[in-house]
């Protein structure tokens, strides 16, 4: 006690140069050991996370790991604290490994002393590190030998236990662990909230033939399947996602779509109700209320989605044995209670194996969940009852919080001053970072910078990610030879309304819950029996709805701000389907500024949530879909240009076969006789995707001359997929022909002799690449795109048929029925690289006709999304 008193006294620095001057001279003078023992022992040093990182460190590096390893050892089993099991565990650049740690266990369980905090701070580092099994360890020499041994409630939470139901039902009454390893099955689903460590999930997965792993919250299925299948070798294991059993054009995703349109519309609704001062401070406000639904409509469907996808894979009769993992975030536990009958099934068991607040919160949750689980008649959540608790009036005088709000998020941004030349006609470029969107954006802007003085604005992502993609920029070829002058840099702005503060959301929160009530009791009424929307409704009205909303008025009033500042002779926009984008389209129409949608892809209305465009005037790929934007797009045809786009575009003076010869080398294949053929993948039902693959394998086996199947997945396809498709060229023993990669898909056309794919737009992109293309379809599937009419190209549905479009492709090459010779005459924008230039005709179209141009409010489509009716595809 005396000498911490007077470590109070010296200085940090001081008291840091002197241990660390003691420990360097013991080591060199008597030898690492002493500095180790004067570390652990000594009474006169601050026993701090730097000091022994760095004494760690120190050791390892002039001593070897088995020094390092001694310090942990030592000063874990004299009188250590409970964090520093952590700092030493799980912080220190060499770790120990799994086999040291393993031979420490018993001396690491008598240094606890039985001191719950130091239980729970050893257990805690080991299930950082995934160190299952010695965790169990731990567990069981803690309790050996006593009647009534301490283990932490927070540990507990990693003790199996039927969902639901406290820590009472996994531990014997001698305090063991009743359920320490999950019982033997043939088809076990592991759900997992958060991240969990390979050797955790190899733990789970203990006893399983057959094993199933999806995320919470995960949409693509990018998990490390490598890393989970290096400890579970023997095990057939798949990764599902939210879309892997509710794809786009199911049914039920429809439905979803529907659920989530209706309660954004009326929760929009009762919230510009509750605040009617908006007007007062944004005028006009009411013409951008379609994009603000918009907007709320993503974000609840988007909760919807992922909770379904969990939901029915928690009640899918197939599996035998079920496993969830719960984490702090509180989704999962409502679900788990809405769906019926899941508490009390006895194939569902529950753990927490995430450390910290989660697993303390765990227990009563779980006890929560059992006494307010939904049944036949339907669940309705806490929050829904609360609610109805909330009496204020409408705030009718935006409180001064939320004014302070309101001049935060309506501060221009930061402008970084583009190659602009005076004279020129100023156009802004909004879109933001996305994979499918960032990269066209700056293509285009770079392209009309040429002619106009063009803003890249982002409604989000990185400045650094738009400085990327203008670097990637300078070495497209296309771009280099529209290049007259140095002129050709865009200006950027990154126009992004911040998060609301807690004194700004608590504000409104009173107000817009009282104006809640009756449209969430008329939603509770037509949804409690459904337990995604029910629930997701629950968790965006208790956590997060108000802010997303408040957020989305400061984005309108920051767009307001930003148009009024600049003066933009014309707003293009790309893409249109984020909210955030379409908002700023709204302003312009508000501002008298002309605007276009710019859409690089190649959009059709069976997709149920595209959006509708209300800009003034649409730029998009071809006549084909000039027609369907008229159709269903609600925009006429006579504003909607056809002019390419910058995704499908090849250089200048391309050459057919020195392209193929090019990509080859820069794709790693050999420049032999082997006829290469692409098959690029499209989301589509696993039972579908993978009876094309073996297809399609099937036909190229039967080809009398070498070739070469490439696969390339969609990025909404995860390693699940990946191994799936490996599987089947293992079943069909096709390994030497058929290989699965992930090359630019660009090279992998060109290096092509044909394409096979789906409804995926590549079918395009190789036509414009002069590769020849043919659909690959089952017999009765209608795909939302028929890329075979629109390209007048094969539909192959059997082996046979495929076999033949390969077969006619290699002997004829363009002159082939695959060849698209008549698509080709019809639109020959998409060959002669005047994409780029057709676009700029048309934005000095827009600017010339300037605000006689604009629609009118009445001119608008009436729904913000596409109004084709719904068709089911692909089931």
């Amino acid at each position: 006690m005396l000498m911490n008193r007077i470590l109070a006294y010296l200085p940090n620095n001081l008291e840091a140069r002197y241990s660390r001057a003691m420990m360097s001279l013991l080591a060199g003078a008597l030898g690492p050991r002493a500095a180790i023992g004067w570390m652990t022992h000594f009474p006169l040093r601050r026993r701090t996370r730097a000091r022994l990182l760095w004494l760690h460190k120190r050791l390892v590096t002039r001593y070897g790991q088995d020094i390092g390893d001694s310090l942990v050892q030592s000063y874990l089993c004299a009188k250590p604290r409970p964090k520093d099991y952590r700092i030493l565990l799980c912080e220190t650049d060499d770790p120990t490994s799994s086999a040291r740690l393993r031979e420490m266990v018993p001396q690491l369980a008598d240094s606890t002393r039985g001191d719950p905090a130091r239980i729970a701070g050893l257990a805690v580092a080991l299930l950082e590190r995934g160190e299952a099994d010695l965790l169990e360890a731990l567990l069981a020499l803690i309790t050996k030998g006593s009647n009534q041994p301490v283990i932490p409630s927070a540990v507990k939470a990693i003790f199996l236990r039927p969902l639901g139901q406290g820590a009472d039902a996994s531990v014997a009454p001698n305090g063991a662990h009743a359920l320490s390893r999950p019982a033997p099955c043939r088809n076990r689903l592991l759900v997992i909230d958060g991240e969990l460590h390979p050797k955790v999930m190899s733990r789970l997965a203990a006893g399983a033939k057959r094993l199933t792993i999806i995320r919470y919250g995960d949409l693509y299925g990018h998990a490390d399947l490598a890393a989970v299948q290096a400890e579970l070798p023997g095990i057939d294991i798949t990764i599902e996602h939210a879309r892997s059993r509710v794809d786009r054009f199911h049914r039920r995703y429809h439905r979803l779509h529907e659920a989530s349109h209706k309660a954004a519309a009326a929760l929009s609704n009762a919230f510009f109700e509750a605040n009617p001062w908006i007007e007062t401070e944004i005028p006009e406000f009411d013409g951008a209320k379609a994009d603000f639904t918009l907007g709320v409509a993503d974000f609840i469907f988007f909760k919807m989605l992922r909770m379904e996808g969990v939901a029915q894979a928690l009640q899918e009769p197939t599996f035998d044995s079920v496993i969830v993992s719960f984490s702090e975030n509180r989704e999962l536990y409502g679900l788990c209670a809405a769906v019926p009958n899941l508490v009390g099934d006895p194939r569902i068991e529950a753990c927490c194996w995430q450390p910290g607040s989660a697993q303390i919160k765990f227990e009563a949750r779980q006890v929560d969940m059992g006494a307010r689980r939904g049944t036949a008649g339907g669940y309705l959540p806490r929050i829904f009852e609360d609610i109805r608790e909330f009496s204020e009036t409408p705030l009718s005088v935006a409180p001064e919080a939320v004014r302070a709000y309101l001049r935060k998020a309506t501060k221009l941004p930061r402008y970084r001053r583009g190659s602009h030349q005076r004279g020129r006609r100023n156009i802004a470029l909004i879109s933001n970072e996305t994979r499918a969107y960032g990269y066209n954006a700056v293509q285009i802007a770079s392209a009309l910078q040429t002619h106009f003085n063009v803003d890249v604005v982002w409604t989000q992502g990185r400045e650094r990610s738009f400085h990327e993609s203008i670097s990637r920029a300078a070495d497209d070829p296309v771009l280099s030879s529209l290049k007259q002058n140095d002129a050709s840099l865009p200006g950027f702005m990154r126009a992004v309304s911040p998060v609301p503060d807690a004194r700004a959301s608590t504000a409104v929160r009173a107000s817009t819950f009282t104006a809640f009530a009756a449209p969430i009791s008329n939603l509770a009424s037509e949804w409690k029996r459904d337990p995604a929307v029910i629930n997701a409704l629950a968790c965006v009205v208790r956590d997060g709805l108000v802010d997303f909303m408040l957020r989305q008025v400061g984005q309108i009033a920051l767009a307001k701000r930003l148009l009024e500042s600049y003066e933009y002779d014309a707003i293009a926009i790309s893409p249109i389907r984020t909210s955030t984008n379409a908002i700023v389209g709204a302003v312009a129409r508000m501002s008298g500024i002309p605007s276009l949608t710019i859409e690089t892809h190649c959009l059709n209305a069976a997709y149920c949530r595209y959006t509708s465009i209300r800009t003034d005037y649409a730029a998009v790929y071809s006549d084909h879909f000039v027609q369907e934007y008229d159709r269903h797009f609600g925009i006429p045809a006579e504003r909607v240009r056809s002019f390419g786009s910058p995704r499908i575009l090849r250089p200048h003076y391309y050459n057919s076969e020195e392209a193929r010869l090019h990509a080859r080398e820069r794709l790693g294949l050999e420049l032999g006789a082997d006829r290469i053929i692409a098959v690029p993948t499209q989301p589509m039902p696993p039972a579908l995707s993978m009876a094309l693959w073996r297809m399609i394998i099937q036909a190229a086996k039967g080809l009398m001359q070498p070739v070469k199947v490439l696969l390339k997945t969609h990025p909404e396809e995860g390693q699940g997929h990946i191994e799936r498709y490996r599987h089947i060229i293992d079943d069909e023993a096709a390994g030497d022909i058929c290989s699965v990669i992930d090359p630019d898909i660009k090279n992998l056309l060109m290096a092509s002799d044909l394409v096979l794919t789906a409804y995926s737009v590549t079918a395009l992109e190789a036509v414009v690449l002069e590769r020849n293309v043919a659909i690959v379809g089952q017999p009765g599937v209608s795909y939302p795109a028929a890329y075979d009419e629109i390209l007048g190209v094969p539909l192959c549905c059997t082996p046979a048929e495929t076999l033949a479009a390969m077969e006619e492709a290699f002997a004829l090459g363009p002159k082939a029925s695959s060849g698209a010779g008549a698509f080709k005459a019809k639109n020959p924008h998409l060959f002669d690289n005047s994409t780029y230039s057709r676009l700029r005709e048309i934005v000095d179209e827009i600017i010339h006709k300037g605000t006689l141009g604009i629609r009118t409010q009445s001119e608008l489509p009436r729904e913000i999304f596409v109004t084709a009716p719904f068709q089911e595809y692909m089931v």
